[in-house]
């Protein structure tokens, strides 16, 4: 019987975390980011998500993990409802590190408020293998925004 070959020859059970403000304002720009890493990273990780969001606070939600070949690139999909994302795409190289991709996003001037939906649809080899779902609201203000992580 055949068996795949496993390219580097290792597998890591990687977490991934999703992490966008909660609430946005129209005619704002803004960032979704995504991480990948390993459990023993998580500090590592929580350290740099609490750099980037100094200003804000940050909310936590998890799932996984999920199993990953190093030397796979792991290709990334956002899709953000009645949002601008010029970007939609990106890849991270897992090599066992930790790896961040950033997505810049526009809330149009014109747009109603309330709650949109957002995904990262995670693919390799062609094949999706995890989807994160997110909400972010577009509001009046966002003087009290406090970031939005879900973790899988």
């Amino acid at each position: 019987m055949p068996t795949a070959t496993v390219p580097g020859g290792r597998v890591d059970l990687v977490h991934f975390l999703v992490q966008s403000r909660p609430q946005v304002s129209a005619g704002e720009a803004f960032l979704v980011r995504l991480w990948a890493y390993l459990k023993r990273q998580q500090a590592k990780v929580a350290e740099q998500v609490r750099a980037a969001a100094a200003r804000t606070g940050i909310e936590l939600e998890s799932q996984g993990p999920i199993r990953v070949a190093r030397g796979t690139e792991l290709v990334a999909h956002l899709e953000l409802e009645d949002m601008v994302v010029n970007s939609p795409v990106g890849v991270i190289l897992w090599e066992g590190e930790v790896g961040k991709l950033s997505f810049p996003v526009r809330v149009p001037e014109k747009v109603a408020v309330g709650d949109r939906q957002g995904m990262i649809r995670l693919s390799a080899g062609g094949a999706t293998f995890c989807e994160l779902h997110f909400v972010i609201c577009i509001g009046q203000s966002t003087n009290t925004d406090v970031d939005l992580v879900a973790r899988l």
